[in-house]
């Protein structure tokens, strides 16, 4: 460095937001920056620029602003300390208020450009922290010093950090209130006051300060968004948001941090499950605030890199915790589709989507998926249902499955539900008339296949109609408190064979009593079965479930003999079983009932069994 013994500086706003000026002023460093012997009379020079910087961020309500002009105001304090103590300090401004044009020219360079012919005029040194400046400083040959960002130390009592331990997941802070966290595990999280004295509008001020000078010296930290009464920072692995008037009645400071960091391991799935997750390109991850979505997220971005797939994020706000290998992409002029347009240059495999909120993002997600990239998207939602209708009249009904293949309910830490969506064309359930088809969403759960849903066009309304009750079975992991990690009991599939099987539909065109004959029914209706045998039996004996187990009532016409069940297993396929024994494969009709004719060779036998006194059982078949 050429040596420098001037003895007037003049910072630009990038050394004063960063507090670099502040420091080296209260540690004497300016003398040896400047090789000036320590106590040489010093004058800092303050252009009208920076100051006119400053105030029009403040008086916008912008934190960098009302940083900056705190930050001068603890400068000139500790300048006027210094006096009285040992250094000569003097402080004065230069030059004038810049005007409405050069405001307007501003992002070419005006403002710099004025600041940079103040340091000139003044003969002092220009202090800058912008590379840009520097450069062009040696080029117009002005004397300049420049000073780098480098990571600010913050004292422990004095920084973000002293709030949180080891279970906290998020901080809240509030002038005029004891600071409070959020403790425990994920999905299980307990309000707490951290402390006992009041916080003061000044200790707010003072930590938006810090944080602000961290996040700027930090190259793994950055500010997120600058808005007007709000500032969200990621400062390092947390996510802050920082609120004051006019948009809360107070200063506030929200801070976040991850928790946990799990892998696929971690959730014990089995190999079925994580063979969809693999396969699957439309997967929604839905679930409450703090059930550890962002978790899961991360677990399963880090599963697709380990299968050598081009992963890439788009986050509004870039707090996921993922690998270096994965770009996390923000919107690109305040505008997500101008991202996704880059994105498909980019052409990544798979893009996680966190998280999905406004129509235009519901309509981003779904155009990126049909243009053939796999999507990932995390939705706030109650409940995995909930999930899916938030694309409903968002997006046509029947693209939905298209775009959606997965969804995911995360809750407590855990995966709670996974849910499949496909299309078909069918007689909603509960209608009868053949003439009612018409396509159908069917919304079933991927462990059992059971159909939960169904969601349709009637008339000018979008239904969603219930189908079928949910068994829960604990297929799915549960959060454990001594280990501390997920751990589930896998499913077992059977896929054990039949030594025979016949299965045949019934034609159902006729009425129902005229198919059996009014005059020759024999009024017995009746609950057949005397050998003592029970459903119990029969759920043990082969495994089933025992919502899957119907029990039939027989009725006995003249030419047939009819197993009537309910209307609500309508189109059922089932197995036949008398007690344990198995005896046909058949298909319910729409009235959820199976006809068999007296010529046919299954009539006999279901007759004698009923003869011998044996219960005559159904069981759903899980396809």
């Amino acid at each position: 460095m050429n040596e420098l013994t001037y003895s007037r500086i003049l910072p630009d706003s990038s050394v004063i937001l960063s507090g670099q000026m502040l420091e080296i002023i209260e540690t004497d460093q300016i003398f040896t920056l400047l090789n000036l012997k320590k106590g040489t009379p010093l004058e800092i020079v303050f252009s009208h620029v920076v100051l006119a910087e400053l105030e029009n961020q403040a008086n916008q309500d912008k934190s960098l602003g009302g940083a900056g002009v705190e930050l001068m105001n603890r400068l000139n304090t500790r300048i006027k300390e210094l006096n009285t103590q040992r250094s000569p300090f003097s402080v004065k401004t230069h030059g004038t208020r810049p005007t409405l044009e050069q405001i307007k020219l501003n992002s070419g360079g005006e403002l710099d450009a004025l600041i940079r012919k103040h340091a000139l005029e003044t003969g002092a040194t220009l202090l800058s922290g912008d590379k840009i400046q520097y450069q062009l400083a040696l080029i117009e040959q002005i004397p300049v010093l420049y000073l780098p960002h480098e990571k600010v130390k913050i004292p422990f009592e004095k920084s973000l950090d002293r709030f949180f331990d080891d279970t906290s997941m998020s901080v809240h802070l509030q002038a005029g209130s004891h600071p409070y966290a959020k403790k425990g595990k994920p999905g299980r999280f307990k309000l707490e006051k951290i402390g006992d004295e009041i916080l003061s509008r000044k200790e707010i001020i003072e930590l938006e300060s810090n944080i602000l000078r961290e996040a700027r010296a930090d190259p793994q930290s950055f500010i997120e968004k600058e808005l007007k009464g709000v500032t969200v920072v990621q400062l390092r692995n947390y996510r802050i948001v920082m609120c004051r008037p006019p948009f809360a009645n107070t200063h506030e400071i929200t801070a976040v941090k991850p928790l946990v960091k799990l892998t696929m391991d971690d959730y014990s799935l089995n190999d079925r499950l994580i063979d969809r997750l693999a396969n699957a390109e439309g997967i929604l991850v839905s679930g409450r605030p703090g059930a550890g979505k962002s978790t899961f997220i991360s677990a399963l971005a880090e599963f697709y890199l380990n299968q050598k797939k081009v992963i890439k994020t788009l986050e509004s706000v870039r707090d996921l915790q993922v690998p270096p290998e994965i770009t996390q992409y923000t919107e690109l002029e305040d505008d997500f589709e101008k991202t996704a347009d880059i994105l498909l240059l980019v052409r990544p495999d798979y893009t996680i989507f966190d998280e999905i909120r406004t129509s235009d993002d519901f309509q981003i997600f779904a155009d990126m998926r049909l243009a053939g990239v796999g999507m990932i998207g995390v939705v706030h939602a109650s409940s995995a249902l909930d999930a899916i209708q938030r694309f409903i009249r968002r997006v046509e009904l029947g693209l939905i499955p298209s775009i959606i293949d997965t969804v995911v309910f995360v809750r407590n830490g855990a995966i709670d539900e996974i849910l499949k969506l496909e299309m078909r064309v069918k007689t909603p359930f509960g209608m009868r008339d053949a003439d009612l088809a018409r396509p159908v969403v069917e919304v079933a759960d991927y462990q059992t296949n059971q159909v939960l849903f169904e969601i349709y066009e009637f008339g000018s309304n979008i239904v969603v109609i219930p189908v079928g009750k949910k068994s829960r079975s604990n297929d799915y992991p549960s959060y454990s408190k001594g280990k501390g990690k997920l751990n589930s009991k896998k499913q077992h599939y059977s896929s054990k064979k039949k030594d025979w099987e016949r299965s045949f539909d019934i034609d159902d065109d006729e009425d129902y009593s005229d198919s059996i004959g009014n005059s020759s029914i024999r009024g017995l209706e009746s609950e057949y079965g005397a050998s003592g045998f029970r459903k119990t039996d029969l759920i043990n004996k082969i495994g089933a479930n025992e919502h899957d187990v119907l029990k039939f009532y027989i009725v006995y016409g003249k030419k047939s003999i009819v197993l009537r069940s309910s209307i609500d297993h309508a189109n059922r396929y089932l197995d036949i079983y008398a007690d344990d024994e198995f005896v046909t494969s058949v298909t319910l009709n729409k009235k959820g009932e199976v006809r068999l004719d007296k010529q046919t060779h299954m009539f006999h036998k279901i007759d004698k069994s009923l003869q011998d006194g044996k219960q005559i059982y159904g069981i759903i078949v899980r396809k």
